[in-house]
């Protein structure tokens, strides 16, 4: 009876971690600054603040998708200092050459408790990610933004890590325009882009999930009738034990 519980359960959980991770349903990277031999450093990054302290600091980080698709996801290496206040803006712009300029999408807003505390040594998480509700087009060719910018005059004691590089960054002090910064200490914030499954991925992970629940009744293990979908988790409709003996 406890190997079936087991084993159900085990069930339950690969099909809903098949269906509920970007990666495992085959999310394709569209765009990442961060190579094989990139580090991502803990020892600076790109200072995002408000008015209160001013000028206020925003940063953004131009890409070019690979091809066209549609916008699944953003990740970003975002720290605070332990200390950190207010919060962050992290949208998607177009652009051609001078920096962000027509929003498309405002991607989610960033507080204090959503970002890890920065330590010492490489910092090779991406800390934050945020899903796209617009789900726009991006075309292969085009250029596009990330941008972090104060969402209020009080932000403070963040930073968007950075790779130990000099290809350059867009930096907007102030009210002033934004302008691209690439001298020797102008490192990359580090982000990746990431776009949404295409239909045909879609389909092979709901075949696989399927082929699960259908190996779960034929083994005698579980029943079909033992799951439903809620919030995209799976679970017995029974309740402390789980599945049914």
């Amino acid at each position: 009876m406890m190997m079936r519980k087991t084993t159900c359960i085990g069930l339950s959980i690969a099909a809903a971690m098949l269906i509920g991770s970007p990666l495992a349903l085959g999310a394709p990277v569209i765009f990442e600054n961060i190579g094989a031999s990139d580090v991502i450093s803990a020892g600076g990054g790109r200072i995002i603040r408000g008015s209160d302290d001013p000028p206020s600091i925003a940063n953004a980080m131009a890409f070019t998708p690979s091809a066209d698709a549609i916008l699944g996801s953003v990740q970003l290496a975002l720290n605070g200092n332990g200390s950190q206040v207010g919060a962050i803006d992290v949208s998607l712009y177009s652009g051609a050459g001078s920096g962000p300029d027509t929003l498309i999408e405002l991607l989610g807003t960033v507080g204090p408790s959503d970002v890890p505390v920065s330590g010492s040594g490489p910092f090779d998480v991406f800390s934050i990610q945020l899903s796209s509700s617009l789900n726009p087009l991006l075309q292969n060719g085009q250029e596009y933004f990330i941008a972090a910018e104060p969402a209020s005059a009080d932000i403070n004691n963040y930073a968007w890590f950075i790779l130990e590089n000099t290809q350059g960054v867009w930096s907007k002090f102030g009210d002033n325009p934004w302008t691209f910064e690439n001298g020797s200490f102008d490192w990359q914030p580090a982000f990746r882009v990431l776009a949404v499954p295409k239909p045909s991925t879609l389909i092979l992970a709901g075949l696989a999930m399927l082929g699960l629940l259908a190996y779960g009744q034929r083994s005698g293990f579980c029943r079909l009738s033992d799951f439903y979908l809620y919030r995209t988790v799976f679970y017995c409709k029974t309740s402390f034990s789980l599945c049914r003996t």
